[in-house]
């Protein structure tokens, strides 16, 4: 589709910078839309000079332009629509925006400063790497599918940018755990269960799902010496098998799965080898985490929720992808990007995630990659922060005053999330205690410590 005359008269090589990150949101549901508060005493210049340039006069002149097909007016028009269907059914009374990060649990609004609230559709410009213009444009679009070609290897460039450049995050062999699946090459039929000899170093990736209610294939007693002789690909359910083709894809030769390198049935393999996730996690060469599957049917690949978008070839830049909502590496807020996926809400996945070097994210909407000390987005949207993880306890420990602060964070965290078996609460959290208390001395807290709340 072509551009209208509004559409047209932009000069996009000169936009004006965007608004302060502190003060932009994303509304609180599913529109796509942007809000954007301006202050009293900044409203005159920031209305006048910063907000951007001239475009439509109003919301008719808007829907006039889409529908003669404009690209552009196309795109934020399908918001607005968005937006008034769910005004229009009641489902935006309540809240119009959720800020940035989790700092605060609660906020009342203040009409005394008469601030200004903004609904904006924003677009961001895409380009895909191979394009003259991935120099110039920092977001790329979509893959439809995780599992995809394409997916597969945006999760490798991701890997070995890590392996290449990221020197706190270890390299090369560790210790193999007592029981991994060898997973063989791209194409094989079956994997195998080992026990390797006690100290046999390799790689190996570990795998953090959600079990469901669902009946999941598992190692007991009576199964175990049939799985030793190899298990079909296809006999394993789909977040398995999708965890077993990111491993060859990676060239990763075994695989942990907790269900499978457990004997599950067996009170005194489970409590040794449950006590040794710690180092299982620690240790592996990436985490894959299932994020957005309840069950292990739910897989690690999926085709994503459609995003309102289109591609449009611009005057004297060229063909460029557009989708609607702001982008930008200082627009992360991951606590409630990943707290609102099924694998979040379970209490023995704090441990995958905390304690990991490395872990590739499928969630609902997109991959992530995180890392010691940071995070990238597969739009390629990056943060130096990492919400979760042992870098976040290293941070303060110079400072024996922050580590009641982590320690309660990370439980309070921890006490939301779900267990199938209650008596999993302390084996499930022993790898973090463990971690922290050597970390942080938490002998020093210990009284503080034990104020305890129900729920």
């Amino acid at each position: 589709m072509a551009l209208c005359g509004h559409c047209r008269a932009i000069d996009f090589s000169a936009l004006p910078a965007h608004p302060r990150w502190d003060q932009f949101y994303r509304a609180f549901d599913n529109s796509q839309m942007n809000v954007l508060k301006i202050k009293q005493e900044d409203r005159e210049t920031k209305l006048d000079n910063e907000l951007g340039v001239f475009w439509q006069d109003s919301l008719d002149s808007l829907a006039e332009s889409a529908a003669l097909n404009c690209s552009l007016c196309t795109v934020v028009q399908t918001a607005v629509e968005n937006w008034n269907d769910r005004r229009s059914a009641g489902k935006n009374r309540k809240s119009l925006h959720k800020a940035l990060g989790s700092q605060y649990d609660f906020a009342l609004p203040n009409k005394r400063f008469d601030d200004t609230t903004l609904l904006l559709g924003s677009v961001t410009f895409t380009a895909d790497e191979a394009s003259l213009l991935a120099r110039e444009l920092h977001s790329r679009p979509f893959c439809e599918d995780s599992g995809s070609p394409r997916a597969l290897r945006v999760v490798s460039s991701w890997l070995k940018s890590c392996q290449d450049n990221h020197e706190k995050c270890y390299h090369g062999h560790t210790t193999l755990p007592s029981r991994v699946l060898a997973v063989g090459c791209i194409g094989d039929g079956s994997i195998k269960p080992i026990d390797p000899d006690a100290g046999t170093v390799g790689k190996y990736a570990s795998l953090s799902h959600c079990w469901g209610k669902v009946p999941m294939l598992t190692t007991t007693q009576t199964s175990r010496y049939a799985h030793m002789s190899g298990i079909f690909v296809t006999d394993l359910p789909k977040t398995f098998r999708d965890a077993v083709a990111v491993s060859r894809y990676l060239g990763i030769p075994f695989l942990w799965i907790d269900s499978l390198c457990i004997i599950q049935d067996n009170p005194e393999d489970w409590a040794r080898e449950s006590s040794r996730t710690m180092e299982v996690y620690s240790n592996a060469h990436v985490v894959i985490a299932a994020n957005h599957a309840r069950d292990s049917a739910g897989g690690c690949f999926h085709v994503r929720p459609s995003r309102i978008s289109d591609s449009l070839r611009i005057p004297g830049i060229g063909l460029v992808h557009m989708q609607l909502g702001a982008n930008s590496d200082e627009f992360l807020y991951h606590n409630s990007v990943f707290s609102n996926e099924p694998l979040a809400k379970r209490a023995w996945a704090l441990q995958g995630r905390f304690l990991a070097a490395r872990m590739i994210h499928y969630n609902t909407e997109q991959m992530h990659f995180e890392y010691r000390h940071g995070i990238v987005d597969e739009d390629r949207c990056k943060s130096n922060r990492r919400y979760c993880g042992l870098s976040y306890g290293m941070y303060y420990r110079c400072f024996a005053c922050k580590a009641l602060q982590i320690w309660s964070s990370i439980v309070w965290n921890y006490g939301e999330r779900y267990l199938t078996k209650p008596t999993d609460r302390f084996p499930a959290m022993s790898g973090i205690a463990g971690t922290l208390g050597c970390l942080l001395k938490m002998r020093t807290w210990m009284v503080q410590g034990m104020a305890w709340q129900g729920s």
